[in-house]
């Protein structure tokens, strides 16, 4: 039996069963909720599940008469017809509701209102009360609100009022430094304002900056036309005098107005940062015993501890100061005595083999391979070992050096992974596969370099001319070499530039050298079109990549481990020509927010995005595969869109672990909405919108504007010559903004997101 897609669950009778013992396929099996009862036959039966469902009602006995209680749900609003608004309604599991259909008790309710052109939500009346806690945005529609009652006990009359919007201002601000602190802005003596709000015409306006502990502020600016060198007009971010270091801006609001303002860190703090390098590991810090959070400012001198959690069965391996190890800390806990810097500590464990506070140094050898083994010092192969497995050696602290005896005939990827003490390599001279160069492993012809000493100390290596061939990853947390590689005169196969391994004719990266602090943003250049197998993984200090243009592969494992990556982007007015995403190439990425919209994209494949923790947002092309777990524990996820008509094949377990499935929101082709509520993996959300395809073409109401959505921006057609134009994301960052020089201009723009368009004296257009 399978539960997969069971959402609107209510009573569960097995009380005839006396030896029932678990349902016997997950753990709990369907969603585990207050509203769902359980009847079991005896206190036993009843206790073995109450270890399995915390929330579900297990009760003793057969069903009760009054267990399938239902509540009728009435829902309008004012006007005729839907004249100023929809209405949209459904329950737990995605089940649509009519008006005056009736839930069972205990289920969820959701009621979306989507105001039409020129009409907001003026309020919501459940029972004849103003409700306010319940509701949410939505982002389906401008201006769309949803109720939620994750727990129906009643019947609900529901009323949602409609207003025409109030004629005014469109106003934008933000923090240019959301690190440094946050800016609110408020009508003057009255309410709170969000960027992109209107406005009444003419309204004073107090924008307050917050910052955060440890910031000041230094300047606010103004976005304002601004003669160019070239003559003509240019919209810019301008210093508003005499606000320097202040910590409030008056202002009377105009159409389009924009204010920003700017943080610095004050004298005598610094900046520090912190996390684990391993998913299943945790690390925690306090400054003078408060508790700090990744990123914050700490007054110099002061004491910070950071606290080791590792998992269930796991050590702490090594600390690292920025991409350096920390000599003898292997403890839980790792101190500055006294901050003097701005620092980037991070966390290494790996398996306590055994168990407790002692560390089984036993290799792990099946079948002639060994597939686990925490060498310490100078190890040689155990006997009987023929092949040395994937990241057989991987976390090996202790391990000074290592000889590979003549019996050794294969050799996988990653084995010396985190062995930041190795210096050397060698090999017997009788082993007919392999051989030693200078403490590095070759094959024995000297084509194929297949092991480097990860902690060999020195700053560059030379690949050979005869190298043909170099084992992925083989450099990988080499923490010494910063220069990166060179390549002899003479090869055919490869070249480098700037430390970066490439195919001789330059469509291929082998290997990027961990980037140096201060350079966490980086610019592949244009040409390369492939991202090799472990080319760009664990680069600690990575934190946003630009792709060229000419990019259409990233290889399995290609980007995978980098913790702090928070985006991929390319140029604006670029095309992207990606089709290709391998298995795990942006695995573990735990920084990262969003995959954009890539129309090139043809496949994704397995575990591609797995554990990217932060991930909020993905998009799914037309016609692109999905490899199994691809987005598996992308726990932070709120909104998945989907281009295809036809679902996607994926796996039912890849949606499961979203830590608020029920609020996530699945955005899909209207016509398409029944085939993904039925489809395998996609049938686990509960809020499927009709959205995804957004808008290709839009006409707005109060001017004769047409807004052609294209691959690489929008075509904006019927703005006068001279008038001007911003495109802003819904968070209120400007991605593009100019003056029009005809009927027709084009505005770029990456896919993948909405965005809002404001045309001067023109209402502001949502764009999708």
């Amino acid at each position: 039996m399978t539960w997969n897609g069971v959402g609107s669950l209510s009573i569960v009778d097995i009380h005839k069963s006396v030896d029932f013992k678990s349902f016997a396929y997950s753990n709990p099996p369907f969603a585990d909720k207050a509203s769902t009862k359980i009847f079991v036959a005896d206190a036993n039966v009843q206790a073995r599940l109450q270890q399995v469902f915390k929330h579900c009602q297990i009760i003793v006995g057969p069903v009760t008469p009054d267990a399938a209680q239902t509540h009728t749900i009435n829902f309008s609003s004012n006007g005729t017809n839907n004249e100023f608004g929809e209405l949209k309604a459904w329950t737990t599991g995605g089940i649509d509701v009519l008006n005056n259909g009736q839930i069972p008790d205990g289920n969820m309710i959701t009621i979306q209102a989507i105001p039409r052109a020129g009409y907001i939500i003026d309020k919501w009346e459940v029972n004849n009360q103003v409700e306010t806690a319940k509701i949410s945005t939505s982002t389906t529609g401008f201006n769309a609100q949803l109720y939620i009652n994750k727990n129906v006990t009643e019947d609900l009359t529901i009323k949602v009022t409609f207003v025409e919007q109030p004629k005014g201002h469109t106003i934008f601000f933000r923090s240019l430094n959301p690190a440094g602190g946050t800016l609110e802005c408020r009508i003057k003596g009255g309410d709170k304002v969000e960027s992109t709000n209107v406005v009444p015409f003419n309204s004073p306006l107090v924008f307050t900056a917050i910052p955060n502990p440890g910031y000041h502020v230094t300047q606010w600016f103004e976005e304002k036309d601004v003669m160019g060198d070239d003559g003509q007009v240019h919209m810019m971010r301008v210093p508003i005098e005499g606000h320097d270091n202040q910590l409030t801006y008056e202002c009377t609001s105009y159409d389009i107005l924009d204010i920003s303002v700017d943080f610095s860190q004050n004298v005598g703090y610094n900046t520090v940062h912190f996390a684990s390098l391993n998913p299943q590991d945790k690390v925690t810090a306090t400054a003078d015993g408060v508790a700090i959070t990744n990123g914050a400012s700490v007054k110099k001198g002061a004491k910070v501890v950071f606290t080791a959690i590792p998992g269930e069965g796991r050590k702490v391996d090594n600390w690292m100061l920025g991409d350096k190890v920390v000599p003898n800390e292997t403890g839980l806990t790792y101190t500055i005595p006294s901050l003097n810097s701005n620092v980037e500590v991070y966390l290494i464990c790996t398996i306590n083999e055994g168990g407790g506070s002692t560390v089984n140094h036993e290799p792990t050898i099946v079948n002639g391979h060994l597939t686990k083994w925490n060498a310490t010092g100078d190890a040689v192969t155990p006997a009987g070992v023929e092949y040395i497995d994937a990241q057989a050696l991987s976390g090996s602290s202790d391990l000074t050096s290592f000889h590979i005896t003549k019996d050794v005939k294969y050799i996988g990827e990653l084995p010396f992974l985190f062995c930041f003490k190795l210096n050397k390599i060698t090999v017997d001279p009788l082993n007919p596969y392999f051989t030693e160069v200078d403490g590095v492993v070759y094959s024995k012809d000297k084509t194929r370099l297949v092991a480097y000493p990860v902690g060999r100390e020195a700053a560059s290596y030379e690949i050979k001319a005869n190298v043909t061939s170099v084992q992925p990853g083989a450099f990988l947390t080499a923490i010494h070499l910063d220069g990166g590689v060179t390549v002899e005169n003479g090869n055919a196969t490869f070249k480098a530039e700037n430390g970066i391994l490439y195919s001789k004719d330059g469509k291929t990266i082998y290997y990027y050298p961990t980037i140096p602090k201060g350079d966490e943003k980086i610019k592949i250049q244009e040409g390369v079109e492939k991202i090799g197998r472990y080319a760009m993984a664990y680069n600690i200090n990575l934190k946003e990549v630009t792709f060229p243009s000419t990019l259409t592969e990233i290889e399995a494992y290609g980007m995978a481990q980098n913790y702090f990556i928070s985006a991929f982007k390319w140029e604006d007015g670029v095309t992207p020509k990606l089709e290709t995403i391998g298995d795990f190439a942006f695995f573990n990425n735990g920084a990262m927010v969003m995959l954009q919209d890539i129309p090139s994209l043809k496949k994704i494949g397995a575990s591609a995005f797995e554990r990217n923790a932060g991930m909020q947002s993905i998009s799914i092309p037309n016609g692109c595969t999905i490899g199994k777990n691809a987005f598996y524990n992308c726990r932070a996820l709120t909104d998945v869109f989907v281009y295809s008509v036809t679902p996607p094949t994926i796996n039912e377990e890849m949606f499961t672990k979203i830590q608020f499935l029920d609020e996530a929101r699945l955005h899909v082709d209207e016509t398409a909405t029944e085939a993904y509520k039925n489809a395998k993996g996609w049938n686990v959300f509960k809020q499927i919108m009709n959205d995804a395809t957004g808008i290709s073409t839009v006409e707005t109401e109060a001017a004769n504007i047409v807004v052609t959505a294209q691959n690489d921006g929008f075509m904006v057609e019927g703005m006068n010559n001279g008038q001007r134009y911003a495109l802003y994301t819904v968070a209120g960052m400007k991605v593009a903004a100019g003056v029009a020089n005809g009927n027709s201009t084009f505005v770029p723009a990456q896919c993948g997101q909405i965005y809002i368009l404001k045309v001067e004296g023109v209402k502001t257009i949502k764009l999708y």
